[in-house]
């Protein structure tokens, strides 16, 4: 009997059993708060979590769910007051 791959949810809701590109759908949408910010992607899935003190600093961690980082993305892409 063949084993059952794992499966993992993208940020969109879909899933997928690549895991590469479940962690590259995560990073690609922290990306923008991270050029912003200088945050680093501390964890995810459901949401994500921002080292927002750089690699060396684990004790300040911002968690924002997925929505909202797709809502702030939109909004800096299009040049909006946030």
């Amino acid at each position: 009997m063949a084993k059952k791959k794992e499966r993992f949810r993208m940020p969109d809701g879909t899933m997928t059993t690549d895991v590469k590109r479940y962690c590259k759908a995560y990073h690609d949408l922290a990306k923008p708060i991270c050029a912003a910010t200088g945050a680093v992607v501390h964890a995810f899935d459901p949401s994500i979590q921002f080292n927002v003190g750089g690699k060396e600093s684990f004790g300040r961690v911002v968690d924002l769910p997925v929505s909202f980082i797709i809502k702030l993305n939109k909004a800096l892409k299009k040049g909006d007051n946030v």
